[in-house]
C-alpha cells in the first residue's frame, strides 16, 4: 500500500523513515534532524543504592533519614523508568514514521 503525504497529496516520494534514514551519508543535510531518537541513559543502580542505604538507615534506628533515603530511591527509580517509557515511544514512533521527499515531511502513518 502506498502512503500519501499529507502536506502535499504526493505518494511517489513517500518513504520508510527508517529506510530512508539508513540510505543517507553520514555528512549529508537531513542525516542528523533525521536520526534515531537516542534510547535514555538511566542508572538504576544508583537509585537501588540510594534505597538500599535508607533501608540500612532504618534498620540501625535512624528513622527519618532512612524514609527520606528510601523514598527517594524509590522517587528516583520511578521517574528514570518514566524517562525509559518516554524514549522508549519515541523510538516506536520513529521506526514507523514516514517521510516525504518532495516536502520534506515527516509523519506517522497512524494519525496521517
Amino acid at each position: 500500500m502506498a502512503h500519501v503525504c499529507p502536506r502535499c497529496g504526493e505518494s511517489h516520494q513517500v518513504r520508510d523513515l527508517p529506510g530512508y534514514w539508513r540510505s543517507l551519508a553520514p555528512g549529508a543535510a537531513d542525516y542528523e534532524p533525521l536520526r534515531q531518537p537516542a534510547a535514555a541513559e538511566v542508572q538504576y543502580l544508583w537509585a537501588l543504592g540510594v534505597a538500599a542505604l535508607g533501608v540500612v538507615l532504618l534498620v540501625t534506628g535512624a528513622v527519618v533519614p532512612g524514609l527520606l533515603a528510601l523514598a527517594g530511591g524509590v522517587g528516583w527509580g520511578v521517574v528514570m523508568s518514566r524517562q525509559v517509557a518516554v524514549a522508549d515511544a519515541a523510538r516506536e514512533a520513529w521506526e514507523r514514521a514516514m517521510w516525504c521527499g518532495h516536502c520534506s515531511l515527516r509523519f506517522d502513518p497512524k494519525t496521517a
